[in-house]
């Protein structure tokens, strides 16, 4: 039972930073449940889902591996080795991730220029 208390401590935590918006992203994109990407589980979807959002919090966020670290209770040599090695598949020619992230990142900052100024004002 241990492990579903450090989820939700994850989730909290991902919520009071404003980042949970990545994990909704990466649920959508590989299926993977938040409760199931936070936790301690290591199977190959889980994994890439897991690698996915350190990188999106790294690359989009500019986070450094330890704040990743401290906001999803994992020790921040998990994050940096994970990241590194996507970084290493991405030289070999996977552009496309490094592609999404920036997508999302403009997304992202497209949405709170909106919720800033709100929607336009009908004449």
């Amino acid at each position: 039972m241990r492990h579903r208390a450090d989820e939700a401590g994850a989730i909290q935590r991902l919520l009071a930073h404003g980042l949970y918006a990545y994990v909704e992203r990466v649920e959508r994109r590989h299926g993977v449940h938040a409760r199931a990407m936070l936790g301690p589980r290591r199977t190959r979807s889980i994994m890439a889902a897991r690698t996915e959002l350190y990188v999106l919090l790294a690359h989009t966020e500019g986070l450094a591996f330890a704040e990743i670290g401290r906001v999803l209770g994992r020790d921040h040599t998990t994050i940096m080795s994970a990241v590194h090695s996507y970084e290493e598949r991405l030289a070999q020619g996977f552009a496309t991730d490094r592609a999404r992230a920036e997508a999302f990142r403009a997304e992202r900052e497209s949405r709170a220029r909106f919720e800033a100024v709100g929607p336009p004002r009908p004449p």
